[in-house]
């Protein structure tokens, strides 16, 4: 138990925040949904692969 191998640093994240409003905003927040709705699909479509589904869950 004294060896560390295989294990790392734990990850340090920093971020700025900037608010946008108006209709710049919003189509802003718009375009992160889209993103957010495609990166979601893209996961679900890959934890499939790894179970071996093949077809689309119907909803």
């Amino acid at each position: 138990m004294g060896t560390n191998r295989g294990r790392h640093e734990p990850l340090t994240v920093s971020w700025e925040l900037e608010t946008i409003g108006g209709e710049e905003g919003a189509a802003l927040a718009r375009r992160q949904a889209d993103v957010m709705l495609e990166v979601l699909a893209w996961i679900v479509e890959q934890r499939r692969k790894q179970a071996g589904c093949t077809a689309p869950e119907q909803g």
